[in-house]
């Protein structure tokens, strides 16, 4: 076996300082600290010298943007949506969101929300901002839209019904007038906040509420909601005994009420004798008779339903002895 001489010994450890180690150096300096060394007084000091990774020119600032100028919100406001900050590289577009549904998309700084017919409640605005290098930016926040009136305090309504609509929303400015319409026909028009709207005679069903406040400034903002006129309630009630057995001193009694009722039912109400033993939603109580006298004893069963109409009726019971 031939032993490689001196020079060719020197050209291989050359090659691979070139090809392997270098390339290690120069990886080795570009993901560490690189270290220099300076002369002072005598001594040497190490001195550490760390890289700084730019970010790519044309990054988009966080979006800044304000709903109604920092004002309250009441449905029927035209909101302005106004972004503050913008990228340095120029906008390519701006897409407005309420609700995660896309409202509009331009290079406006500014869109003008519309709130007529939307709900009551949280909404959720998005603003995001694509520069001219397409890299994107948004920001999120929340907003209550207020009820610009409400009616009968949030109560069912039915035929007959004196219903008060009360203004809860107003412009800064001095009110010039309010307009009360029902069904797109003005009912009253005055400076008051309030209005009573007598059902009498007004048909079943749904009908559009809609209350227009005019400012000093002739600024308008308007409302509109969608109410129900329930028609006269309609009430039955019976009720049944023990499932009809003879009652002795000491049963614990079941009373089974039923009831018809076309507007639902807000209370029932288990008397004995008068005294009022029960008041639920539950179309059963048991009666317990122990301490009870012998003899006859009233029993009576009275439902309220959310009109506020009454209907009551009244049982004759024997308690025996045991």
């Amino acid at each position: 076996m031939n032993t490689p001489d001196v020079d060719e010994v020197l050209v291989l450890t050359k090659k691979l300082t070139n090809w392997v180690l270098l390339p290690l150096y120069f990886l080795f300096t570009l993901i560490m600290p690189t270290y220099v060394f300076a002369h002072e007084r005598g001594d040497w000091t190490r001195l550490a010298v760390s890289l700084k990774f730019l970010e790519p020119t044309g990054s988009t600032s966080a979006v800044e943007f304000t709903i109604n100028n920092g004002q309250s919100v009441a449905v029927g406001d035209k909101v302005p949506i106004a972004v503050d900050a913008a990228p340095e590289s120029g906008i390519s577009k701006i897409v407005y969101y309420v609700d995660g549904v896309v409202k509009h998309s331009s290079t406006a700084k500014s869109y003008i929300w519309d709130t007529s017919g939307t709900a009551p409640g949280s909404h959720y605005i998005k603003v995001k901002v694509i520069n001219n290098n397409g890299l994107a930016k948004l920001a999120t926040k929340a907003v209550t839209v207020n009820r610009q009136f409400t009616v009968n305090n949030c109560k069912s309504i039915t035929v007959g019904d004196k219903v008060p609509i009360a203004v809860v929303a107003a412009p800064e400015a001095d009110i010039n007038k309010i307009v009360y319409y029902v069904d797109g026909v003005v009912k009253h028009s005055s400076t008051a906040r309030s209005y009573t709207w007598d059902t009498g005679g007004t048909a079943q069903g749904n009908h559009a509420l809609k209350v227009k406040v005019v400012d000093k400034n002739g600024q308008e903002k308007a409302s509109t909601q969608t109410i129900t006129v329930h028609g006269p309630s309609k009430i039955s009630v019976d009720f049944t005994v023990n499932n009809g057995k003879p009652i002795k001193v000491g049963d614990k009694v079941p009373i089974t009420a039923a009831i018809i009722s076309n507007a639902g039912i807000s209370t029932i109400e288990y008397y004995v004798d008068s005294t009022i033993k029960k008041a639920t939603t539950d179309k059963s109580y048991i009666w317990d008779t122990s301490g009870t006298s012998l003899g006859n004893h009233a029993l009576k069963v009275k439902v309220t339903d959310y009109n506020g109409q009454v209907k009551a009726s009244v049982h004759l019971v024997s308690v025996k002895p045991r």
